[in-house]
């Protein structure tokens, strides 16, 4: 092993100046952390099931084009992969896809069932594919499935079957050989080798040459092979027995990647780095080793592999590992910084806190308190003592502390110490200043313990407080004054008495002291001082209690400002929890400014509002939902240039249905669309496969969407009715400051095209023309009909003048009637006055005559009598008055009777009075009625009439 081992690394030493080897040995303990870490965790593995791309289970080979997209040979047919959104395309009768491979021009290889061919992108659409089937002129290509192909530059192609490799270049298909039964082909340092059970050939002008040496492994069969060391190739055989070849001899590679693959068939070998190999397996999952052949990763099943059954390999653009499996896809996050330990057994549940003390690592979790004697054996060990919920574990002054749904405990020379019955403690901390005590926030509040005379730790105080306050975090200044997060809400500022038992002054902090009204907030260290910060920013105490946002902070952190929890614990390196849950690391270089590394990863699920980091030197350990991660913050971290989105589809919507903008046409570099195909959807993708990406869109041009949109995982977008115009679209990643930009004009109707416009003009002239002649014939007819106006007016006026005169005599006439009705009226009333006066004379008379006795001259009584019963009882002046009255009102009777036919003459009698305006009284001696019965015609004569009731009846008949 050590032979080669200085083999392996013989001729890269060699070439190493002294300063490199300087540089290696200081570099010495940070690979030994790096080991450490390797030792403790395995890279994040993110796995994609059928129901994720819609296809079938079977992927049996992997490429990455140079846009960083994926593909994959799916037994369903070409799978692609942008980041966001997977795409099927079928092959022409559905065959399986067993191979793909990229040329430098970009066209996607791909084989199966008598077929084969290459895809080609449309523009902004699906993939085209372009079949080679019908230029293969040979009989058994009809029988046979292609299982790899590969692309060597120069348009040059080869295809393998299990019976025969074919060539194609400038569109030719031809037969390189038929005479081997081949495994597998594959470029090599420029080489294209052709394995097989007859040996290992070299393909030279496409003939077969076979490998010197090769025929000494035939009856072991070749599989795979890939670069080794310098001048070397690694082979593995059909039997899964592994060969160094030095280009003389091919000797057996004994190493512990030999020992697991022994029993465990290998379908395929993949060098990853510059010293890291991978072995996929049929029934074992996946091996990562090193150049010694030292396993250092077991990816199975039960380690997080979706499945065994491993087909296909390929390390993309970025380092990472993607396994082509029977069950799926899996991505090995092999260049990721963190490592994890997933407890997939359930055995830890929820890790809480964590602790390294006296080289062990210690777990406090929801099943109790675990801890790791040796990193190689990676068995944790659960301590019988404490079988339930831990949920704080702290080393302090050499001495274990950790807190239970029991109580608190310390540990000291694995000796287990109950020091108090507080149960759920989250915190404990040193206080500044007094070395032997220490101050623990717990679900009922703080406590203090005191180091005894004897080195035994011991309760001390539990602080009374007038109100509950679950102590979430602790933190102490220099000053002694105590920080205390509570659970719910708000920060309290607490001092405490010189003797720690009791507290001196309380001071809740909220809005009345320049803090957030809302959202939670956190505590950490900054120079000394406090700082609390939430998703409003930083603040700081001006003033004592009062806090204003930290401007300078703001200044060096720009949008870190304002991240939900900053971790200070171990100054001067920071951990940034972000708002979306993405984690920073910033560390403060001597001039001052932090130095920011942001990780995309957001599927690190740490607990939120828990958040527990722990540091080793250099390796910090973050407690997560199901098991644990680490990252070495002196491990160089390769931060490879974050590609910006790519614009994957773009389609017009005819009658609801997409149609790919390149079957629409357009014109040079900029998409032009006819205004009847104004309802666009684009859709996009980023091909950053080891980070949850958010976008955001805007629309140059169009109103309402010229300002970026807000931060989504949305990946499409559908503009309706979009106007005539220029427009660019533009779309960013929240990982990523570059911006894809994509320009298209929606052209104007033909109504308002140059050529419409020219026939509006003329159109317009024309109608303008017309209006002309049409505004002089309407002028020529206007004057005929204004001459004709004024004779009418002329004419009208003559009748005018009649009608007015005619009017004037009718309105004389009418003026005379009413003066003759007055006039009539007023005699009426004369005369019956004097009828009325001639009887009470008469009956004067008859009282004197009576009271005068015999003496009265009789004979002139009798003539006075008789002179007034002669004008009294004379009708004539009664008849006289009926024939004016009929005479005068006859045109008012036949008004009345044309309206009310059914009137009797009595009825129009009292309606001529009424009209007269004559009261009752004055009506009935002209009918020689009592009141009484005038109020009864009347009545009746209102039934006749069908008045209502709100009526007036004297009103109605002058209105006549």
């Amino acid at each position: 092993m050590k032979k080669k081992a200085y083999y392996f690394f013989s001729s890269t030493i060699s070439t190493c100046s002294y300063a490199t080897l300087l540089n290696l040995l200081l570099l010495l303990p940070v690979f030994a952390f790096a080991q450490l870490q390797e030792q403790l965790g395995a890279p994040k593995i993110i796995h994609y099931d059928r129901s994720d791309y819609n296809a079938y289970n079977q992927n049996w080979a992997i490429a990455q084009d140079e846009q960083g997209i994926m593909y994959f040979a799916n037994s369903k047919g070409l799978l692609l992969y942008n980041g966001n959104q997977w795409q099927i395309s079928e092959l022409p009768l559905g065959q399986v896809v067993r191979t793909v491979a990229i040329d430098p021009e970009g066209r996607i290889y791909t084989g199966g069932y008598a077929e084969i061919g290459y895809w080609e992108k449309s523009l902004y659409g699906k993939l085209k594919y372009h079949s080679y089937a019908d230029s293969v002129h040979n009989r058994a290509f009809k029988q046979e499935e292609i299982w790899h192909v590969i692309t060597v530059g120069n348009g040059e192609i080869y295809f393998q079957s299990l019976s025969t490799i074919y060539h194609l270049k400038n569109n030719a298909v031809e037969v390189v050989s038929s005479q081997h039964p081949f495994e597998n082909i594959k470029l090599v340092n420029g080489v294209v080798y052709a394995m097989s059970t007859d040996g290992l050939f070299e393909i030279r002008n496409n003939k077969l040459s076979l490998v010197p040496g090769s025929t000494s492994i035939s009856k072991e069969g070749i599989d795979d092979m890939v670069p080794y060391a310098l001048n070397q190739l690694l082979l593995c055989s059909s039997t899964s027995k592994l060969f160094i070849y030095d280009n003389k001899t091919f000797k057996p590679f004994a190493s512990e990647a030999q020992s697991f693959l022994t029993g465990n068939p290998v379908l395929n070998i993949l060098r990853i780095a510059e010293n890291r190999f991978a072995f996929s397996t049929l029934q074992n999952g996946v091996i990562v080793t090193d150049g010694f052949g030292k396993i250092i990763y077991h990816f199975s099943k039960n380690t997080g592999l979706a499945s065994n059954s491993a087909l296909a390999l390929l390390t993309d653009k970025k380092g990472n590992l993607w396994v082509g499996l029977d069950g799926g896809v899996s991505q090995v996050l092999l260049q990721s910084p963190f490592l994890h330990h997933k407890d997939g057994e359930g055995k830890f549940g929820v890790v809480n806190s964590a602790a390294f003390y006296r080289e062990k690592l210690y777990l406090a979790t929801a099943n109790g308190l675990f801890y790791l004697n040796s990193p190689e054996s990676k068995v944790y060990e659960k301590l019988k003592q404490f079988a339930g919920p831990v949920q704080s574990v702290e080393t302090i002054d050499d001495h274990l502390f950790l807190s239970t749904t029991t109580g608190t405990y310390t540990i000291y020379n694995d000796v287990v110490s109950k020091i108090s019955n507080v149960i759920i403690g989250w915190c404990i901390r040193p206080i500044p200043g007094k070395p032997d005590y220490v101050i623990e926030g717990s679900y009922n509040g703080l406590t203090i313990y005191h180091k005894a005379a004897n080195g035994k730790w011991q309760l001390h105080a539990t602080i009374p407080l007038r109100q509950w306050l679950p102590s979430k975090d602790v933190v102490v200044d220099d000053q002694g004054i105590v920080w205390v997060k509570h659970l719910y809400y708000g920060i309290f500022k607490i001092k405490l008495s010189n003797d720690l038992k009791s507290t001196v002054s309380v001071q809740v902090l909220g809005k009345h002291s320049g803090l957030p009204a809302s959202g939670k907030l956190n505590l950490f260290r900054y120079k000394n001082t406090i700082r609390i910060t939430g998703t409003k920013g930083i603040f700081y105490e001006d003033t004592p209690g009062h806090f204003k946002p930290d401007i300078q902070l703001k200044q060096k952190l720009g949008d870190y400002f304002f991240a939900k929890r900053i971790i200070a614990d171990y100054d001067p390196e920071w951990w940034i929890i972000n708002d979306d849950n993405s984690i920073s690391h910033l560390k403060w270089i001597p001039d001052g400014k932090p130095d920011i590394k942001r990780f995309g990863q957001r599927n690190f699920y740490l607990l939120n509002d828990f958040e527990h980091i722990r540091k080793l030197r250099s390796l910090y350990l973050f407690c997560t939902e199901d098991g644990f991660s680490m990252y070495n913050s002196q491990q160089p971290v390769s931060f490879t240039d974050v590609s910006a989105p790519i614009i994957n589809e773009v389609n017009v919507l005819n009658g609801g249905n997409p149609v790919p903008v390149a079957q629409v046409k357009a014109s040079g570099e900029i998409i032009q669309l006819p205004y009847r195909l104004n309802n666009l959807s684009i859709s996009w993708g980023m091909p950053e496969y080891d980070s949850r990406k958010m976008y955001s869109y805007r629309v140059n041009g169009m109103p309402g969407y010229e300002e970026w949109s807000r931060w989504s995982a949305a990946y499409q977008k559908q503009f309706d009715n979009m106007p005539a115009g220029r427009y660019t679209f533009q779309v960013r990643s929240d990982i990523s400051d570059k911006i894809t930009s994509l320009s298209f004009v929606i052209l104007s109707p033909w109504y308002f095209t140059l050529w419409a416009k020219i026939l509006y003009i003329l159109i317009l002239a024309g109608l303008l023309y017309l209006l002309y002649r049409a505004h002089r014939r309407r002028l020529v007819q206007q004057r005929l009909r204004l001459e004709a106006h004024t004779e009418q007016l002329v004419q009208q006026q003559r009748k005018d003048n009649q009608h007015e005169l005619m009017t004037a005599q009718q309105q004389k006439l009418t003026q005379e009637v009413l003066l003759k009705s007055e006039h009539l009226a007023n005699s009426s009333i004369n005369l019956i006055e004097k009828k009325a006066v001639l009887n009470k004379i008469k009956k004067a008379l008859a009282d004197i005559k009576d009271e005068a006795g015999p003496g009265f001259p009789v004979n002139k009584y009798n003539r006075l009598i008789k002179m007034i019963n002669n004008h009294t009882g004379n009708d004539n002046d009664l008849k006289l008055f009926e024939e004016s009255f009929d005479q005068i009102h006859d045109e008012f009777f036949k008004k009345l009777l044309k309206e009310y036919p059914d009137l009797a003459p009595p009825d129009l009698k009292l309606a001529a009075y009424l009209k007269m305006n004559l009261t009752t009284k004055e009506i009935a001696p002209l009918l020689n009625i009592t009141l009484r019965g005038v109020e009864v015609k009347r009545y009746r004569l209102r039934k006749r009439l069908k008045l209502s009731s709100d009526q007036n009846l004297i009103e109605f008949m002058m209105n006549i």
